[in-house]
């Protein structure tokens, strides 16, 4: 949720607010980061999808499966 430099800092923000007021109302904090990741899959969900120049679907990485095996013992 708060990925590297939140998962450093804002524990440390939510004890300093512990320490101050209460337990309930320190989640405040980690409320405000999941708010920050919603409305950033809200932008990234608006935005227009990225197109591939000059290529084909045949040029793009897929999953084809296995081709063939090769080797070892069947």
């Amino acid at each position: 949720m708060m990925a590297i430099v939140g998962g450093a800092i804002m524990p440390l923000v939510q004890g300093k607010l512990v320490d101050e007021t209460s337990a309930a109302i320190s989640f405040v904090v980690p409320a405000a980061c999941f708010a920050v990741v919603g409305l950033y899959a809200l932008y990234d969900l608006r935005a227009a999808p990225a197109s591939v120049r000059g290529s084909t679907q045949s040029d793009l990485p897929g999953d084809a499966g296995p081709s063939t095996v090769t080797g070892g013992a069947a």
